[in-house]
């Protein structure tokens, strides 16, 4: 019995953490909208890149929408749940808060998976820009 009450209280601390994650990572979002307003990142002209345009286009849809739309998911829950509810009923307002509530969780899974599916390109990329590297084979004939 002395181990239930710890054990109680860690498994509800960890669910009310699960609860919060699609909350987490809707503030994470932000913080990247930050990130890029602050590095000037969807900027052409302070670009390093090699292929700016290209870099921009690449943050622009793989990076920057799917951060936007994560952020305007709440507002505009609240504003169709406002409407919904005076229009239709309370119930399918719920299911549309609850919709938006995950949201952010169903974008990050997919900027995630936008990331891992670039990562070849990114490797490659990479490899082409390095120098070409000779070796130099004394190989005798015996």
């Amino acid at each position: 019995m002395k181990h239930f009450l710890p054990a109680l209280i860690f498994v509800l601390k960890e669910l009310l953490k699960i609860l919060l994650v699609p909350y987490n990572l809707y503030c994470k979002s932000i913080e990247r909208l930050i990130e890029t307003k602050e590095s000037s990142a969807l900027s052409i002209q302070k670009s390093e890149s090699n292929w700016p345009f290209l870099s921009f286009l690449k943050r622009l849809l793989l990076e920057f929408l799917l951060d936007a739309f994560t952020l305007l998911v709440y507002p505009l829950a609240i504003i169709v749940f406002s409407v919904v509810i005076f229009q239709d009923s309370f119930l399918e307002g719920l299911a549309i808060l609850f919709g938006s509530y995950i949201a952010p969780v169903i974008l990050s899974i997919a900027r995630d998976l936008v990331q891992i599916l670039i990562l070849p390109f990114k490797k490659y990329i990479d490899w082409a820009k390095k120098p070409a590297q000779h070796l130099n084979l004394d190989i005798k004939n015996n």
